[in-house]
Order: structure tokens, then C-alpha cells, then sequence
């Protein structure tokens, strides 16, 4: 699959941002910025699918990805 030169690829270390994350601040960012999430991402996740979902993670006090 080729990725899109415009694309910029960021690495976090959730293990130490995960608890340092304010979860009212990453969802009012969301809530602000959708128009330029939704254009960025090309997606067809609704904003309160994407809100619900990051709301889910950052209040989790566990989540997996890749079976990780």
C-alpha cells in the first residue's frame, strides 16, 4: 500500500502520554477541529463516532491494538 506524500507519520509513547492526556481537553480539541480532522483522515467515521471512540480509550484503563 503506498502512503500519500502529504501524509506525516507520528510516533507517541502511549505508555507515558496515556495517563498525562486531559480526556475534556482531547474531546473539546475534536469537537473544535472536526472539519479539519474529517478532511485530513478521509474517513466516513462520524465526529461522534470519533468522540465516543476517544472517549472510550482515554477513560479505559486498558486498550489493545494488534492484539498488543
Amino acid at each position: 500500500m503506498a502512503i500519500d506524500s502529504n501524509y506525516v507519520l507520528v510516533s507517541l509513547d502511549i505508555v507515558f502520554l496515556f495517563t498525562n492526556v486531559p480526556v475534556d481537553l482531547a474531546l473539546n480539541s475534536i469537537e473544535k477541529r472536526w472539519i479539519h480532522i474529517n478532511k485530513s483522515i478521509k474517513t466516513n467515521i462520524s465526529k461522534e463516532e470519533l468522540v465516543t471512540a476517544v472517549k472510550f480509550v482515554l477513560n479505559s484503563t486498558f486498550f489493545t491494538f494488534n492484539n498488543k
